[in-house]
């Protein structure tokens, strides 16, 4: 950097001028702090290291431990590991055998696209394709499936055609043992399919499945192993799903069927947007959004408490629709739970801490907001309870189970 002319003279160095500055980094000496201080803004603010704030990298550019590492590649609750291949399994043996497809043409996205989807199902020679129309069509597909050794169960419906099947398939003796399961997203909201299944479009989804058939289905690395939530007390046989929701839940359902699945939206977006509208509601007060509703809940042998509650999510999965990671609670169990009480306080700020998995200071109990994880839950309550889309009444006491585990191809 150089300064003007001088009178009579030649061009001279500016005595501090940004070019020394820029050498001096580029030397590695120390940056020149702003005037007035640090921590007050100058002129010049001393460049930071390239990669300090990378979520796996700590100041000074020091690498951060392996677990840090593992969060930020896709584990931001940084609790619950996420399952996958043994160690040293280059493939699931259960992959080489038989392929059964069971379809529901009146899940979501199956409605509009499903003769489309049926004959790409067709040409393909590897699978079985059988077709529901109603749930006592589950349990003869499934013996004849058993029967012919199937190792691979895909399921082409919503969250609740899958949960019907995979509750069928764990209450049964039809199989010695469960095959590995493929959720193909032909639902209205596919949750489950988003965390454990095929991604994409329903068609793109079932290209890349009958591609992987007609392949030499490689494996290694795409196994995932959930459980199934058993839930007893609600019906006269026991209920399967892998996402229970209630509280502003129940409303936000409710209003996702009324207003936007009725118009043809679906998938994640559909979602974002109740949600959005749900949160929305409480903050302003809306009271078809923000009714609450007193919960007894145990967990595992503890004794029970009661909870004023503005939401309630209990689950299996590990992501949620449109990404959410709603639960932080650490310890054992393959059940999560999060919790939050009427009144919570910094509702908004703490609600989106939370579903982004990175919880703020306020995400404690003190503030309103609990989340645990659990083998098994105790609850008595009465309202409406979201099984996996559907609406079922809860009057008194009821028992949430892990059931399982399954394991899961995620293509």
């Amino acid at each position: 950097m150089w300064q003007r002319r001088a009178r009579g003279g030649a061009l001279r160095p500016h005595r501090c001028g940004h070019g020394q500055r820029r050498a001096r980094h580029a030397r590695g000496g120390p940056a020149r702090e702003p005037r007035g201080g640090v921590g007050r803004t100058g002129r010049f603010q001393p460049a930071r290291p390239a990669r300090r704030h990378h979520p796996a990298v700590r100041p000074g550019n020091r690498p951060a431990p392996a677990g840090a590492r593992r969060r930020a590649a896709g584990r931001p609750d940084g609790n619950q590991p996420e399952s996958g291949d043994p160690a040293g399994c280059r493939s699931v043996t259960a992959a080489a055998g038989p392929v059964g497809v069971i379809s529901n043409p009146g899940s979501g996205h199956n409605r509009d696209q499903f003769d489309a989807i049926a004959a790409r199902l067709a040409r393909c020679s590897a699978l079985e394709h059988a077709v529901t129309t109603h749930p006592d069509d589950i349990d003869p597909v499934l013996a004849r499936f058993a029967a012919a050794g199937t190792a691979v169960l895909a399921i082409n419906g919503g969250d609740g055609t899958a949960s019907a099947v995979l509750g069928r398939l764990l209450e049964s003796a039809h199989f010695p043992s469960p095959p590995l399961i493929v959720l193909l997203p032909g639902g209205t909201a596919n949750m489950n399919a988003g965390d454990v299944g095929v991604r994409g479009p329903l068609g793109k989804a079932v290209e890349r499945f009958c591609r992987w058939c007609e392949g030499p289905r490689e494996s290694a690395g795409l196994r995932r192993e959930r459980c199934m939530l058993r839930v007893t007390g609600l019906r006269a046989e026991p209920v399967y799903s892998m996402f229970l929701g209630a509280g502003a839940v129940i409303h936000g359902t409710e209003y996702a069927h009324e207003r936007i699945h009725s118009r043809g939206l679906r998938d994640d977006f559909s979602l974002a947007l109740g949600t959005a509208r749900t949160v929305w509601g409480v903050l302003r007060n809306d009271p078809r959004f923000n009714r609450h509703v007193g919960i007894r809940l145990a967990l595992d042998d503890a004794p029970a408490q009661h909870f004023d509650t503005l939401i309630l999510a209990v689950s299996t999965l590990q992501r949620l629709s449109f990404g959410m990671r709603p639960f932080f609670g650490e310890g054992p169990g393959d059940i999560r739970l999060t919790l939050f009480e009427q009144g919570c306080s910094r509702f908004a700020r703490t609600f989106a801490s939370i579903i982004r998995g990175r919880p703020n200071r306020n995400a404690v109990p003190a503030s309103g907001y609990h989340s645990h994880n659990a083998q098994r839950l105790r609850l008595d309550m009465r309202g409406g309870v979201n099984l996996d889309g559907e609406v079922l009444q809860a009057d008194g006491p009821f028992e949430v189970s892990a059931a399982g585990p399954l394991a899961f191809l995620r293509l």
